[in-house]
């Protein structure tokens, strides 16, 4: 079934669009609650709050989270030095390890969640 996401994600060119898919399966099956948009041009993937985003560039994809400074990030993948955002730069569908993106992902949700209740 084609959604505003895949028709997005359809207009991208190779690696990107398999990247896309990739990620947005693997962030969909970390938690039911996850739904998904688009906002600023790009896949958003929400959980009380917006969680990530995929976000293509020329020559790699990232995946955003948007409180990525909250993550503990274990396995050093995140970049960056913004407020908040941390990005996972990805140039190829062979730099996808899906175990340290779903435990990013479960560990951004956990923090969402915590907030959540301190509300």
């Amino acid at each position: 079934m084609k959604t505003e996401i895949t028709e997005m994600i359809d207009g991208w060119v190779e690696p990107h669009r398999e990247i896309g898919y990739k990620l947005r399966s693997i962030i969909l099956e970390i938690d039911e609650r996850i739904t998904e948009s688009i906002k600023w041009r790009s896949p958003v993937f929400t959980c009380q709050k917006n969680l990530c985003s995929i976000m293509p560039h020329s020559d790699h994809v990232n995946l955003r989270f948007f409180n990525g400074v909250g993550l503990s990030d274990p396995h050093e993948v995140l970049e960056g030095t913004g407020k908040s955002m941390r990005h996972l730069k990805i140039q190829d569908i062979e730099d996808i390890e899906e175990n340290v993106i779903a435990d990013l992902l479960r560990e951004a949700v956990s923090l969402e969640d915590k907030h959540a209740t301190r509300q």
